[in-house]
């Protein structure tokens, strides 16, 4: 049995489903999944179907374009339901007008947060596109409500959390968060600073490719060791759906057990 951990896919299934043949992924096996599953890519659709109905040892972790995709759909059905939609799920036409419900809501009501409002126009895909219903964007906000935001295991006595941008255990201090969800799934510069001592994190969220983060090492996974306390963290975002802008970009995927790489 191996445990496996895969960084951010952002609707690259096809790659995400290279990898699972590179890794000879079975039944026996754990895979931890770091969360952001849509948005930026093209197969969003595709990963979201195969999220909701993934084997039983896949464990998959919330991100924070997974939190935003819920916070949209919730938008869409209480703009619908303010203009007396009358909650015909199943209809293509009805999702569309939810839709609009949903702009014209945020410009009456929150006009700043209307700017980004399907800002990666993932949910304008997969409406127009791939015909997607709001029955299915709901199933899919359910599911993804019911993930977690972290992770722990421990794997050939190593304490390990996985989570999508970085743990820690205190909740004192969270400037500039308001919680410490926000915290796991939205930290960049202060996610080396968790104090989790005798632990190693595995994250993603920020890409390995991006020379101003303080995590870039060239598209492979980044590893930082702090020997006083016995901690590590890693990042396993190598930046997979920005390949066709950058050369280095990868899906990276660890091997718990002895740390081996892999990418696609």
């Amino acid at each position: 049995m191996s445990t496996y951990v895969i960084g951010d896919i952002h609707g690259c299934m096809d790659e995400f489903k290279q990898m699972l043949d590179n890794i000879h992924f079975s039944d026996d096996d754990i895979l931890i999944l770091t969360g952001d599953y849509i948005d930026r890519g093209k197969q969003n659709k595709e990963m979201l179907d195969w999220l909701l109905n993934k084997p039983e040892n896949v464990i998959a972790i919330k991100g924070n374009h997974d939190i935003t995709y819920c916070a949209y759909v919730n938008i869409m059905q209480i703009a619908g339901d303010k203009r007396n939609l009358n909650k015909r799920y199943d209809s293509q036409l009805e999702t569309m007008v939810r839709y609009s419900c949903a702009i014209s809501y945020l410009t009456e009501e929150r006009p700043w947060d209307s700017i980004y409002f399907d800002y990666y126009k993932t949910l304008d895909m997969l409406i127009d596109d791939e015909g997607v219903t709001f029955a299915e964007m709901l199933e899919w906000k359910d599911m993804i409500d019911a993930y977690p935001y972290y992770v722990k295991l421990q794997v050939n006595g190593r304490d390990y959390v996985v989570v999508h941008a970085s743990y820690r255990e205190d909740s004192t201090n969270m400037q500039p968060f308001d919680s410490i969800e926000e915290y796991y799934v939205y930290a960049r510069d202060e996610a080396l600073d968790c104090g989790v001592k005798g632990k190693t994190i595995v994250a993603g969220h920020s890409p390995t490719i991006f020379k101003d983060l303080p995590f870039y090492n060239d598209g492979k996974i980044f590893k930082y060791h702090k020997k006083k306390d016995n901690m590590s963290f890693y990042n396993v975002d190598c930046g997979c759906v920005y390949r066709e802008k950058y050369k280095n970009a990868r899906l990276a995927c660890i091997r718990l057990e002895d740390e081996k790489e892999f990418y696609v």
